[in-house]
């Protein structure tokens, strides 16, 4: 957030929540979702976003899939995309 604060402005008058990785020369309170760790690092930073898309992946693959034909609707549930 310190050198990204045009960002975490825009996405506060937007109203878009922000999620970042931190360490202790930074503000917690500019940001809704911390994550601690080195963010001067691109080795902790990959780390942690490889952490993050494999629990992305696991999340969308427990969405119900539409089925194929059209034939039975009772079970699927409509689920807003992930954007």
């Amino acid at each position: 957030p310190n050198k990204e604060h045009n960002c975490v402005k825009e996405c506060r008058t937007l109203g878009i929540k922000t999620v970042a990785i931190l360490d202790t020369d930074c503000d917690p309170d500019l940001v809704d979702l911390v994550v601690p760790g080195n963010d001067d690092s691109i080795r902790s930073i990959r780390l942690l976003l490889n952490y993050l898309g494999d629990a992305v992946a696991a999340g969308r693959a427990t969405i119900p899939q539409k089925p194929k034909d059209d034939a039975d609707m009772s079970e699927y549930k409509a689920v807003p995309s992930i954007r």
